[in-house]
């Protein structure tokens, strides 16, 4: 008789399977916590930006209105030994307000006032010189004055108009004609020297003789007559 095998075969398929290990929890945990996280993240960057939104306030902040220099009213001297007139002290107050300037500031600008006047005036007196210059070329050629060009008849002529000139000019009339000087003939013009006001007094002087009588036998009338009644008597 056969002897039967009594070895238990041991069945390990049916052994519940180990269980693997959830990482599930622990990663939603991991997000969980750095979900509730963020919003901390957030406030620090929302309160960063209002931080720089009130530093770019401060900087975008105008500036305070500046102090006016300009007084209310301009206590301007006279240069030394210069006399300003009132058009040009209103020039200046008008100028140093329309520029906020103070009264220091205005006077400097009053002080220049008689150099840019003296400068303004030389350059007058030069164009005046050189016009003058001019009249006085054209007279060298003149038909009436120099029978174009000759120089004799020319000296002739001009002897007749300084003959005319003392008998009806009165001092101020001569200055008016002769050249500007700034010290000697302020209120000098030159204009003596235009060909056709010499033509004029080449004509008057003609009519005067030698003996400072007038030709038709009349004589010479006084100065404080009209220009019509030395003329025609």
């Amino acid at each position: 008789m056969t002897e039967e095998n009594n070895t238990v075969e041991v069945d390990t398929t049916g052994a519940e399977p180990a269980k693997a290990v959830d990482t599930t929890e622990t990663t939603s945990a991991t997000e969980v916590k750095a979900t509730t996280e963020q919003p901390t993240d957030k406030a620090s960057e929302v309160k960063t930006e209002e931080v720089k939104t009130e530093d770019k306030k401060v900087e975008e902040k105008k500036p305070e209105t500046p102090v006016k220099k300009a007084p209310e009213k301009y206590e301007l001297k006279d240069p030394d030994g210069v006399k300003i007139s009132d058009t040009v002290r209103g020039k200046v107050e008008e100028y140093a307000r329309k520029h906020d300037l103070s009264n220091d500031q205005a006077q400097e600008l009053a002080n220049m006032a008689p150099e840019i006047s003296k400068m303004f005036t030389d350059t007058l007196a030069q164009k005046a010189k050189e016009v003058s210059a001019v009249w006085a070329s054209e007279a060298l050629t003149d038909k009436e004055l120099s029978n174009g060009g000759d120089k004799a008849v020319l000296e002739k002529n001009l002897a007749l108009v300084s003959k005319a000139k003392k008998a009806y000019c009165s001092p101020q009339l001569l200055d008016l004609l002769n050249n500007f000087d700034a010290e000697a003939n302020p209120g000098g013009t030159g204009l003596g020297n235009h060909p056709e006001i010499l033509r004029h007094f080449l004509t008057l002087g003609r009519q005067i003789a030698e003996d400072g009588k007038l030709i038709s036998g009349t004589a010479t009338p006084p100065r404080d007559q009209t220009h019509a009644q030395k003329l025609y008597g």
